[in-house]
């Protein structure tokens, strides 16, 4: 007889023996119909996506969940159309919330990504359907903080009835700003109970509540990854978010949505798409892991290490800017370690031209590569307590006058830091500082610490000092990195090829304070195995 079976097996496919297994099993709960229907529907044949969707259907039936929903979006399968069906009532109709995936989408095994300009989906789900007073929105996120646009969006063109943004979630009076969140967003629950029972839930736990009534119901579809106004997309709520799973239904208790986020979690780490950030012992070296998405432990254990270091010698708060060129791409070089989020106004960096990112930092072409900070000195800093430093490779010849960083209006006027094979060029608002260097890369820093006094380090020692003078330079996109923000645009004959591994704006630091930023930094590279 086991002979027999084993012979019979091959006459059916994966999914059909997954799909009975899992039918015939004592873990069955009261409806299988619904997640046998989206498996066939959505063309799942992998055992391991099956198994993933059966759990998820049966937990939530356990924990009377199943019942409160009305449109589930595992956004498994890979493709538009398998991501687009609805778990609950996996029928290709309008009718029955199946998701019309519309403009710029990239869909993979990791879920639906919108491109952030154009790409949205309509969910057919009404808020008038739902109820104001008794609804949840739900969205698993897998590249957090990308882009301030929203997550699920409809509004009635005077309130916003619903906006679960990327930045922020809200309903009516109600917000939750995510960036100032120090751990990685996952899965965000966003739910009204009662008129006067708003909650926000981050990760399974309450990040804000609210008590004021709320305001009508918009009668047009919910649409995901932008905000619906009168069943036109608006434009500047636009998400690049990528989705791996989301849900529309009545509201949700505390235990509810613990029991969701625990539920979600798990469906997304069978399918081996759950982001794990390493978890470190201070808050801010969390925040930049989050949001830059460094999945590396040593990459982890040195960014806060490095954050530690700083606030143990004083120097944290005196640091303005810190470009640590940690996770070996543009999208994680970018980050500033102060303030971490995608926005100008957290002066993330802008790469343009050419450029090579990798594990060991950022490195320009020497040619047309620069990166604009948008660090505005004349607003950020004060003229007689200011600082820019870098820890580079080496002194290039790339171009006819290489700027490895700055931004300059006029002698009197200007923040640079310029190198040649043999000397260095500083200049903070005044006096331009020139001394002989011995060739090779390291840490330059050129720091204002009075109104007539500017001094050049390498390497934690002091290189020459100078008059300093003048006032900070104003530009619209403050200093660039890997050549000079000359009167608004990069100087043509300044670009550099040296590699960026570490850069910083600040206020003025005295010797003892470069000498002991030199050590961290050096600290931080050797833990990198990229230290000179």
């Amino acid at each position: 007889m086991r002979i027999l079976i084993l012979l019979l097996f091959p006459l059916f496919s994966y999914s059909q023996i997954s799909i009975g297994i899992l039918e015939s099993s004592r873990f069955f709960l009261a409806d299988s119909t619904a997640p046998k229907a989206f498996i066939i529907a959505a063309n799942i044949t992998d055992g391991t996506q099956i198994s993933a969707i059966y759990s998820l259907a049966f937990g939530l039936q356990r924990l009377g969940l199943w019942t409160k929903m009305k449109a589930i979006y595992p956004m498994v399968g890979g493709v538009a159309s398998s991501h687009k069906y609805n778990l609950k009532d996996p029928r290709d109709l309008d009718a029955a919330y199946r998701l019309l995936f519309s403009g710029g989408w990239t869909h993979s095994s990791g879920g639906a990504k919108a491109d952030g300009t154009t790409g949205y989906a309509i969910s057919y789900l009404n808020t008038s359907t739902l109820g104001i007073n008794n609804i949840h929105l739900s969205y698993s996120i897998r590249n957090p903080n990308t882009k301030a646009g929203y997550l699920w969006g409809v509004s009635n063109g005077v309130d916003a009835v619903t906006r679960f943004a990327n930045s922020f979630y809200s309903v009516n009076d109600l917000t939750a700003d995510l960036y100032s969140n120090s751990k990685l967003i996952n899965f965000s629950i966003l739910t009204r109970t009662a008129s006067n029972s708003k909650k926000i839930y981050i990760d399974g736990s309450v990040a804000a509540s609210s008590s004021t009534a709320s305001v009508a119901t918009a009668n047009i579809p919910i649409y995901l990854n932008v905000e619906n106004n009168f069943n036109a997309p608006v434009a500047n709520t636009y998400s690049n978010s990528e989705c791996s799973f989301a849900s529309i239904g009545d509201g949700l208790s505390d235990a509810d949505a613990s029991n969701l986020n625990s539920l979600v979690q798990s469906f997304n780490t069978t399918l081996n798409r759950q982001i794990i950030i390493p978890t470190v012992s201070d808050a801010d070296a969390q925040l930049f892991l989050n949001a830059a998405v460094i999945t590396d432990s040593t990459q982890a254990n040195a960014i806060n290490d490095l954050v530690v270091g700083l606030k143990a010698d004083g120097l944290w708060t005196k640091m303005q800017v810190i470009y640590p060129f940690v996770g070996g791409t543009a999208s994680t070089h970018k980050f500033n370690l102060k303030s971490p989020f995608d926005l100008n106004s957290s002066f993330r960096l802008d790469f343009f031209g050419g450029w090579t990112h990798s594990s060991t930092g950022a490195k320009p072409n020497g040619t047309n590569g620069y990166a604009s900070s948008y660090f505005l000195s004349s607003s950020q800093q004060n003229v007689n307590s200011n600082g820019i430093g870098m820890y580079i490779t080496e002194f290039t010849v790339a171009g006819a006058d290489p700027v490895q960083m700055g931004d300059f209006r006029s002698v009197t006027q200007g923040s640079l830091i310029r190198t040649t094979a043999t000397s260095a060029d500083a200049r903070l608002n005044g006096s331009s500082i020139n001394t002989i260097i011995s060739g090779g890369g390291g840490s330059f820093d050129a720091q204002r610490t009075s109104s007539t006094v500017t001094t050049v380090y390498k390497n934690g020692s002091s290189v020459g000092t100078g008059n300093s003078g003048g006032t900070l330079p104003t530009s619209a996109d403050g200093i660039y990195l890997g050549t000079l923000n000359l009167v608004g645009g990069p100087y043509a004959a300044g670009y550099t090829n040296s590699e960026f591994r570490f850069a910083y704006f600040s206020e003025g630091l005295n010797s003892t304070e470069i000498a002991n930023l030199r050590t961290r930094v050096q600290a931080y590279q050797t833990s990198l195995s990229r230290q000179l």
